[in-house]
């Protein structure tokens, strides 16, 4: 298996931290430069179709909704804007802008509804956003998660479950679950990391997590019968420098890292036990300077965004 380049996707003026792939295989992205672009294959050609322009910070995250026209973007003007279209075909207008976190909130995730909406910031806290009946226009928050000592880096929901994780500068992953009436309460800590947790992201059956840190290790952790998650494996020697961004689909996982390469490990049955993860490709320049986030896309496609200010689409070869 490798990676070729497809496309070079530029105009954003500062470095680009997040993409997010939509339902209908755009592509959106959020940058330094407070800008959030929507990208699109217009004749075979990847072009911007519209920038979104409400912050007044950099743009940390951006996320989109499963039904594909709605957007979520996450700022350091700690706040976050909701947009929606009528249609692919039509441009987004921006609906609501949640205001709540005390500082930089560094990302943004919706569930699996679409009803419900996940921020996590620099305050420690991890916010819940309920839409309101007339949609995310009258979004409230419905839940203040607490008990992250350091900054929330990351925050995601689980793909089968309205479950949230989150990873944080305290060097710890957390679950946290609604035991009713918005009662949200932390049902287990994630301990293996020795530096920052920068991501999480899950196997296509959900029985799976991947973590990545500052510690320039992953690790696997498995779903126990129980629901708790426990650890199978550590991959510790393919990366030298931190790993910022982990993305898994059936093709396997991809990371992002500080040395400016993108990996893919491929997850490998083993007979009577665990699977094995062996390094699968590596390109070695895939950026000119930190590569911040890498996302598989459709149609065998992924993408990845950079300090150097650029997106790049990618193509899986067997």
């Amino acid at each position: 298996m490798s990676l070729k380049e497809e496309a070079l996707l530029t105009g954003h003026t500062d470095r680009v931290w997040c993409v997010s792939w939509g339902k209908y295989g755009e592509l959106a992205s959020a940058s330094g430069d407070g800008d959030v672009r929507v990208w699109g294959e217009v004749d075979g050609k990847w072009k911007c179709k519209q920038v979104l322009k409400e912050h007044s910070r950099t743009v940390r995250s951006v996320s989109w909704a499963h039904e594909g026209n709605m957007l979520a973007c996450s700022s350091f003007d700690a706040s976050i804007s909701i947009w929606q279209r009528e249609s692919p075909d039509a441009d987004f207008e921006i609906i609501s802008c949640l205001e709540g976190h005390e500082n930089e909130v560094k990302a943004v995730s919706w569930n699996i509804e679409d009803k419900l909406l996940a921020t996590c910031s620099r305050d420690k806290t991890v916010w819940i956003w309920e839409r309101g009946e007339e949609g995310f226009d009258e979004a409230e928050c419905v839940g203040v998660l607490t008990g992250h000592s350091q900054d929330v880096k990351f925050v995601r929901w689980m793909p089968n479950e309205d479950k949230v994780v989150s990873c944080s500068y305290d060097d710890t992953v957390k679950i946290w679950e609604n035991v009713g009436d918005d009662d949200w309460e932390c049902t287990q800590t994630l301990h293996g990391h020795n530096s920052t947790v920068w991501m999480a992201d899950f196997s296509p059956d959900g029985q799976r997590m991947v973590t990545c840190s500052d510690d320039s290790s992953l690790i696997i952790w498995v779903k126990s019968p129980e629901g708790q998650f426990l650890k199978e494996a550590t991959l510790a020697s393919e990366h030298t420098r931190t790993i910022y961004a982990v993305a898994w689909s059936e093709h396997g996982i991809l990371t992002a890292s500080g040395d400016d390469a993108i990996r893919l490990f491929t997850p490998t049955p083993t007979p009577g036990g665990p699977p094995s993860y062996p390094l699968a490709h590596r390109v070695p320049h895939a950026h000119l300077a930190d590569v911040n986030c890498v996302k598989w896309g459709p149609h065998q496609q992924a993408a990845s965004c950079s300090d150097d200010g650029c997106i790049k689409i990618w193509k899986l070869a067997e």
